[in-house]
């Protein structure tokens, strides 16, 4: 292991961490923390909860691999051959380092007054007689109002939610379900057979009787988690807002072999090159669509994801300082969706894009509102169908490149590689490919002070 113990990388990832920790207090000592930075603290929390029990795609962007380098002065071997080892633990400590801030912050939002003080606690203010079907509703309406939930996050989220309903009744008192109910809760999911609304043997039962039902394919490992997550996020609310003293479904999501994980590759410089100069010149005359071809540009050169692309309006594409940019919102009048509040941001448009014309094809769209007025909104796909499937079933198929990896997605994991090769801050390419900011200032400053010179960043395919 090129020298290094278990016990002195975990040294060597403890005071990395301690050092941000010590450094994030003196910033909330000085400032505190807004809102937004709070929640993006919990958030970060989250992620790395995930990245611990195997989803380590969005954990991994996170983490400050190059500054933890540094603090530590690994050389190249000692890194590749404790890579797995260290960026586990790192998930771990950035995890308690996140928590460790906001139980900082908490302290300070409170005064202690010594034992001899009767108080009291705010277990006792729980009500006791609201109902899961009450709590439910209050819930959903505040998530819409604070529009948390997107387009099919709102609604997978919402069918989720059903099943507690299913499980344990809308009449039942929220503060009666136990940790021994969640656990129960948890089987009965685990046994749902797939596609249970839709099937004949299924689709008139109940969800406790349709889990009897033998030789039916059970729903995958992902959707349980999805569902179980949707749980513990409910009743995380409704702890916070007096309704029950014990938060469920924390920590129960299901593990998985991370070996069978089907992760979206990024695509090589030559196939990179191929699409390029297939896009830009069309020598086979695969490219028929001006829409096909500039929204494939745009997702090449900006990492934006598919429904980003597809619901740019004209508005969208503004100019600062000289530099033109992408401002990625769900602002304006068709029905744009974004992910999270990660996803709003401002992307340059790279020097290649301006090179092959997009300011000519920019201008020829002013008549109207939409960049592709030809691409129509789905409820399921927003409007990014139509793109999606010429690019995955015609345009790759075709120039030979296409694997079950590799999808217009895979410009997203392409973007982030090449900005880490190009050593890109982390904290900006955040910012450019839409993620989290794990830092107390990132997003504010990222998204409310930074100049769209400091956001270019110099890419290419080699």
């Amino acid at each position: 292991m090129a020298g290094l113990r278990q016990h002195e990388m975990r040294e060597m990832v403890r005071k990395f961490f301690q050092s941000v920790l010590e450094k994030n207090v003196d910033r909330v000592n000085e400032r505190g923390l807004t809102p937004m930075q709070i929640t993006a603290f919990q958030n970060g929390i989250d992620i790395h909860d995930e990245g611990v029990d195997g989803d380590t795609e969005l954990s991994d962007q996170m983490i400050n691999v190059v500054g933890f380098r540094n603090s530590a002065d690994l050389t190249d071997d000692q890194w590749a051959d404790n890579e797995a080892f260290l960026l586990r633990e790192m998930r771990k400590a950035d995890r308690d380092h996140l928590r460790a801030v906001l139980a900082h912050v908490k302290a300070l939002d409170s005064y202690q007054f010594g034992s001899e003080v009767q108080t009291t606690g705010h277990a006792s203010a729980v009500n006791n007689s609201t109902t899961l079907g009450d709590a439910f509703q209050d819930y959903l309406a505040e998530q819409e109002r604070a529009k948390t939930w997107r387009g099919k996050t709102a609604e997978k989220n919402g069918r989720a939610l059903d099943h507690l309903i299913e499980i344990f009744g809308a009449d039942r008192v929220l503060a009666s379900i136990s940790q021994k109910d969640a656990q129960e809760a948890k089987k009965l999911m685990m046994e749902l057979p797939s596609r249970r609304k839709t099937l004949p043997a299924t689709r008139d039962l109940s969800l406790r009787d349709a889990t009897k039902v033998d030789g039916l394919n059970k729903i995958s490992v992902e959707t349980l988690n999805w569902y179980l997550q949707a749980f513990a996020a409910f009743f995380g609310w409704a702890k916070k807002n007096g309704y029950i003293n014990e938060k469920l479904f924390e920590g129960m999501k299901v593990g998985r072999a991370k070996a069978t994980k089907e992760e979206r590759l990024p695509f090589t410089p030559d196939a990179m090159n191929l699409m390029f100069k297939e896009l830009t010149e069309n020598p086979s005359g695969l490219v028929k669509s001006d829409s096909h071809k500039w929204g494939t540009l745009i997702g090449m050169f900006t990492g934006a994801r598919l429904n980003e692309v597809a619901q740019l309006l004209i508005d969208d594409i503004k100019e600062e300082d000289g530099i033109w940019y992408f401002d990625i919102s769900d602002e304006g009048e068709n029905q744009k969706e974004v992910k999270n509040k990660a996803s709003k941001r401002k992307v340059p448009v790279h020097s290649a894009l301006l090179d092959a014309g997009f300011l000519a094809f920019f201008r020829s769209r002013q008549s109207g509102s939409q960049l592709f007025p030809d691409y129509r909104y789905t409820k399921s796909n927003g409007y990014g169908r139509n793109l999606g499937r010429w690019f995955n079933e015609s345009f790759t198929p075709k120039l030979g490149i296409k694997t079950p990896r590799h999808v217009f997605h895979s410009f997203r994991h392409t973007m982030i590689t090449r900005l880490i090769q190009a050593e890109a801050p982390p904290e900006k390419a955040k910012c450019i490919v839409g993620h989290e900011q794990a830092g107390v200032t990132f997003q504010v400053y990222m998204r409310e002070r930074d100049r769209m010179a400091h956001l270019l960043t110099r890419l290419s395919f080699s």
